[in-house]
This record gives C-alpha cells, structure tokens and sequence, in this order.
C-alpha cells in the first residue's frame, strides 16, 4: 500500500476513517472526463481569491503523506473537497459521505498546519452533472479539534504500518533462505525455476511450455519468491482461468510457507460463491454481513493478518466468526499479502480490481499466469460486447417518461441501423451510425438522473440495470473499435437480434496491461505453436522455452487410427467402430477411463449404443451433463477416486478437459474423438477472414490451433507423476497428417497403429 514511507490522504482515509456500513447498491458515477470538467466548472465559479489543486504535504515521523486539495479560498479561510455525481447530494450514502468529510477534514488539518491557522472553515461541495447545480456543506474546525481527530486516523495507520513493516522485514530475511520444499527439483523444474528468476529480476516476459503434472505451479511461485526476496518485485499476482489453478497455487504456497511463516497470500473468489447471504445485496440494511462493516473491520483485518493463506475457506470462516462479508475482507487484504491468488480477470477485465490496486499503489508486480493459453478466448471474451434489442424491449415496457422515450428512440434507431433479409441469419455492419449512439447514450443519461432522484423505485433495478450496465459497456468498447474487432448482427426470431462487438484480437489490449507489470511469466502444457499465443496474447517479444519433460515415452501408449474420419460428414458412421474400440482396450485394459467427443449432440448419439456395446463388461458408464454446477462437477470426478472400471463420456474442450488431476489407477487412458476444431459457422468464417488479414495464417489460428490445444490437454489427464503409465487413442485419421503430428507433444511415443 505504501510507496517507499508515502501514503496519499485517499489511502489513509480509506484505511482509518471509513465507519458504518458496507454499501454496494449500484449507483452511476461520472466517468473521469465528466469527473474534471464538474471540478473544473465549480473551481472556475470561484472568485479570484480561490486558489485550485492545492499541493499539500505533512511528515509524522518518517511517513509523509500527500494529497492536493480541489481548492482553498484565502479570504474566506475555507478549503473545498469537490465531489461530482448525479442527482442530489441527499442521496449519497452515510458512509460515503463520512469518508467525503474526512477527507476533507485532513486538507483543512494539513492547511492549518501549513498557514498556522488557529481554525479553518471546510466546506463539501458536491456537483450535480445533470442540473450542473452545487450543494454546498460547511463545517468549521479549531486546529486543537482536527489535531485530534486526523492523528488518531494517522496514529491508527502508523501502528498497523509498524506492524506490517516488521512482518514484512522478516519475510524478506525468511525468503531469503526460502528452500525448495521437497528434497530436489527434478531438471524440467530446475530449468523453468531459473527462467522465472532470470524474468521477474530482469522485467521481462517468459512463455513457458511445461508438460502436465511436472509441478509448473510450484516451480513458479518458488523462482518469482526468491526474485522478490532480492527486492525485484513487490507483489506477486498468481492469475488462473479455472478454481483448480488456484487450489494448485493454495497448496503450493503452503509448502512454501513452512520456511517463510511470514508470507501472507490471499485468494480472491468470484462475489457470488464468496457471499454468506441468501442473496448478493451489499447493503447494511439488507445482510448483516455488510451491517457495521467498517466499523468491524480494523479488529477483523488484524486477526487476517496473522492468517498466512487466506483461502476461500477461511475467509468464510472469518465472516461466520465475525459476521463481515469475506469477499470485500478479501479485497482489503489483497493490499497487504505478498502474493494474490485470483481469476485472470482481476487483472486484465476493463474494471479489474488488481489492476487498479496495481495503478493505485505504483506496486512493481510479478504476472504469473497458469494455462495462459486460455488467456486468448478470455481476453476476447472482456473485451467484446452484445446488446440484445429484446432487453431493450422489456425494459422500455418497464419504466415510464423520458428514460422510456430514450429506449424507444434506440429501438427506432436500432431498426435503421440493420437491413437484414429475412433468409439471413448473420451480417457483418460497418458501424454504429451516430443516431443509435446518441440514443444509447441518452438512456445512460436518463437512467442516471432517475436513479439518483429514486434510488429505492424497483423498476429500475433488475432488467433495467442489466441493460444499463451492458449499454455502458457496449459503448465503451466501441470507443476501441478498430481492425481487431468485428461488428456483426444476427436478426433472431422476429428481428429481435442481437448486436455484437466482437473482439478478434485481444493482443492490443493484453499488452497494455502487460505494459504495466514489472514482469510476466505465461505458463501452460499446450504453447505450439509459440508465435500463434506470442501474436494473440500481444507479448511478441517474450523470451520462449520448452521445459523438457520428466516423464518417459515408454509411460504413455498413444494409437492412431487411420480407417476412423470424425469428419462433420462422417460423424454418424464412426460411432459404431469408437464403441468398439473403447470396448476392446477396456476388455484389454481394465481400471478408468474418459472418452472425450466433439459435442453434445454426438454424446447424446453415442451413448446409447455405447451402452450397449459395453454392456458385458464389468463398467460403469457416466456422462457429462449440461449446465452442471459445482457439486455435481465434483461428484462426477469423485467417481474416479473411489471406484475402479468407471468410463466417462465428456465434451471435448469442456470442464473436464483440463484442470483435473487424477493420478495413479484414478484414471488409466483417455479416448478422443476427433481434432476438436471449432465449428463451422458464419462467426467463425468471419473470424478466419480477420485472422488472415491480421496474420495471413486464418485457418490454423481460427480452426487448427484451438483444436489441438484441446486434445493435448485432454490426453494430458492421463500421466500426472513419474509413476504413472496410461494410453491415447487419437480417434480421427487425420492424426496421420505431418503438420498436426507436429503439434503434439515431443516425449510422446511413436504412434501404434
């Protein structure tokens, strides 16, 4: 949080001052251009004796703290804390507003000492966009009072820094001499550990290709440790596509700690799976766990941090014992762990909360990121947006006068904007025109002076806040529209279509966060070919390295098939012959195994038959399911840790496809059916044609690519140890073809036919 022995006066407040309770209920707030030119009119209402941005400074003791006032009129004596929003000032939040005036109170207390003013007048002045209208509140303040209260936020702060300085000190020393935690590194391990190293002590980037199950995650957090023992990073962001990564990087950090006891990590969990509450509603008024969570806080925060690994868990825990929500408990102690464990788009989403503490604090930060290959379509996924004209619909027909007219105005506009013929069910459009932005951008206006006038009106709350939210975002990313996006409209049922932003490429703005980080280290099983991930993750100059494996070929039986096509065209005829030899291994074979297939449509298919073909063998024949949560996701792999001669049918690129750790007799071999390609539809042939443009390799980078990605990491469930021995049926004959063989992994044995 600090930076050297400074903290800003937003910081301290933050910290100190903050009471009652925790309020989330969504309010529009003005964007930062809207932010400065509401300061700027009210500081230029101000007459001559106004002074504006006001640099203010104080040391107690060795902390300086820093901040700049919005204004200070010297005739008058008064100091300005100017805060911009829209619709009335009654109605910002209790909290917020005591956060606003404590603020504010510690310019007038740094002024006073700075002028030796025996008191000073503060003023809170809070400035309407819509009606560019000023409500003013005034306070005056002898210097003995602000004394009193500013040291005891200052002396607050200064406690918990000392204690966190010298938690930190012996951190460093315990890093220092942080060893490895098993009796040695095997050489794939060693390797990938000096590469790390070499990356967060340089600044720069490393992708990595690192077998499965060679211990990836623990040979990264060790290397980026012992970097930041040498002073080299301040922080370390652990970032993941799926929850097994981060109770990977969990288990990891906590072998690690037996000879660091005094690193502290945190992992930051989705707010919907943290909430303790029957519903996410952030108000006090609404769950006890948001009741008094700022005054709650200091007294939680101290017994956190003497937690070395805040888990999911056990920052529910804390919440049941305390009765405080442990999502935003997990967000205050992102600020003071070492290492942050959390979902890849804590730091890369348009809004990441890790990135703005990252910018916030100038911490320098040491990217790790597990199975970055997932980074491509997550990036693709944050950086695009869809507007469904039926949600403009709905919520038209929900609410009433000019934010009623404003939504009917972008359906007018909508209609305009598409000229589709009834037959077409896609259609790549040029541009917003100006009329229907116009009309977006009116909704947002109109929502946001109607919701501040009546925040409470439940008509616009649900739908039409969604709409809202996805208007805002729609309009944001067509502020980055460029060759790396495509704007595509497919009609739907009565025209009721959708409108997509679709993003292309995502390497742009990846490497303006990449940008920001002191280093990065991408890390997976399936990087082939290195210049497809080094284009479409915007790291073109990131240093490459295969990690050599520390299993044998002999461990691993892979078989090809060369009569089999799992062409689109051929699907039908090849479930019959996949039955058999599934059958066959099995009978050859027995213990647990997965067939991974191209789509749930071709499950559906199989399954029966397979059912059938098996049915004299001793199995037990599960299926993915659609839509499976959490539990039954969990139940269906427990299958495999309790029972033997279990067979599960799973989609291809599904949940079940990496992530999953079944070493020893928990999983014996893997079938997969067919090259997983995408499938072939007018998005997609749309996005070959962009990615030939932007690469000329469409094809590979659209189909090809992905595809293999897929079948590697599915065939990689099978050999998770040095002990473990499997097999690999490749069920597609063009297996045989050079250029793909080419993409499967090195230490895989030659290939039986």
């Amino acid at each position: 949080m600090l930076a050297g022995n400074k903290i800003s006066v937003r910081a301290l407040v933050e910290f100190a001052a903050r009471r009652g309770d925790l309020h989330r209920q969504f309010s529009p707030s003005p964007s930062a251009a809207s932010g400065i030119e509401g300061h700027l009119q009210v500081q230029r209402s101000r007459p001559d004796s106004y002074q504006a941005e006001v640099p203010l400074q104080m040391h107690i003791g060795d902390l300086l703290i820093s901040g700049r006032a919005d204004g200070y009129d010297n005739a008058t004596q008064c100091i300005e804390e100017i805060k911009t929003l829209y619709g009335s000032a009654e109605n910002v939040p209790d909290n917020q507003r005591s956060a606003h005036w404590a603020q504010a109170k510690m310019y007038a207390w740094m002024q006073c000492w700075r002028l030796n003013l025996p008191h000073i007048k503060v003023a809170l002045v809070y400035f309407d966009l819509n009606e560019e209208r000023q409500y003013r509140l005034e306070q005056v303040h002898a210097r003995t009072e602000l004394d009193k209260e500013c040291q005891g936020w200052v002396l607050a702060f200064l406690r918990w820094q000392n204690l966190q300085q010298a938690r930190q000190r012996n951190c460093q020393q315990q890093l220092t001499k942080l060893a490895f935690p098993y009796p040695q590194m095997h050489r794939g391990q060693r390797l990938m550990s000096e590469s790390v190293y070499k990356a967060c002590v340089t600044g720069s980037q490393l992708l990595s290709e690192a077998p499965t199950g060679m211990g990836k995650t623990l040979a990264t957090l060790f290397a980026a440790l012992k970097a930041k023992s040498a002073g080299q990073i301040q922080r370390i962001f652990f970032l993941t596509a799926k929850t097994t990564g981060q109770h990977a990087a969990e288990d990891s950090l906590a072998l690690l700690k037996k000879s660091a006891q005094a690193l502290r990590s945190v992992t930051l969990s989705a707010q919907q799976r943290a909430c303790l509450h029957s519903e996410v509603n952030c108000r006090g008024d609404v769950c006890p766990y948001a009741r008094g969570f700022y005054d709650k806080l200091p007294k939680v925060r101290e017994h956190a941090a003497r937690i070395p690994l805040l888990t999911a868990s056990t920052l529910a825990d804390l919440g049941q014992q305390y009765e405080i929500c442990p999502y935003y408990l997990a967000v205050e102690m992102a600020r003071w762990c070492e290492v942050v464990v959390a979902d890849m788009n804590y730091y890369f989403d348009i809004t990441a909360l890790l990135f703005a503490l990252q910018q916030q604090f100038e911490w320098k930060v040491g990217l790790l990121i597990d199975e970055c290959h997932n980074l491509i379509e997550r990036g693709r996924m944050m950086y695009s947006a869809q507007l469904q004209r039926q949600w403009m619909l709905d919520s038209s027909r929900q609410v009433k006068g000019k934010l009623q007219q404003a939504l009917k105005r972008v359906n007018r506009q909508w209609l305009a904007q598409v000229n589709v013929e009834p037959e077409q069910n896609y259609q790549l459009v040029v541009a917003i025109n100006d009329k229907l932005l116009a009309a977006m951008q009116d909704v947002l206006r109109e929502y946001s002076a109607q919701l501040q006038l009546s925040p409470d009106d439940p008509s616009l709350r649900g739908i039409m806040q969604d709409v809202f939210f996805q208007l805002n975002h729609f309009i944001t990313i067509y502020g980055w529209f460029d060759e790396d996006y495509a704007l595509d409209w497919q009609p739907g049922v009565k025209n009721k279509g959708c409108l997509t932003l679709r993003n292309i490429s995502p390497a742009r703005l990846l490497a303006e966060r990449f940008k920001h980080s002191h280093s990065a280290v991408l890390f997976s099983a399936t990087l082939q070919p290195f210049h497809y991930y080094q284009q479409l993750l915007g790291i073109p100059e990131a240093k490459l390295q295969v990690v050599e494996s520390p299993f044998d070929a002999n461990q691993l039986s892979v078989f090809l098939h060369p009569r089999l096509s799992l062409r689109y065209q051929h699907r039908q005829q090849a479930i019959f012959p996949i039955c058999q030899i599934v059958a066959d291994q099995l009978r050859q074979t027995p213990g647990n195994a997965m067939l991974f297939v191209p789509s749930y449509g071709f499950l559906d298919d199989l399954l029966p038959i397979l059912r059938d073909v098996i049915a004299s063998l001793n199995v037990e024949l599960i299926a993915q399911q659609r839509d499976m949560n959490n539990d039954q996701k969990a139940d269906f792999l427990r299958q495999y840790s309790h029972k033997r001669n279990v067979l599960g049918l799973v989609v291809l690129g599904g949940v079940f496809s990496e992530g999953v750790d079944l070493p020893g007799e928990q999983l014996t071999g893997v079938f997969i059916a067919s090259l997983g390609l995408p499938q072939y539809n007018p998005i997609n042939h749309m996005m070959e044609q962009k990615l030939q443009r932007l690469f000329n390799d469409g094809y590979r980078y659209t189909y090809l690519y992905p595809g293999l990605q897929k079948v590697v990491q599915a065939a990689g469930r099978v050999i998770r140890t040095v002990n473990d021995t499997g097999y690999v049926h490749l069920l597609d004959n063009r297996f045989f073809q050079a250029d793909i063989q080419q993409l499967l992994p090195d230490w895989w044995s030659t290939p039986k036919v």
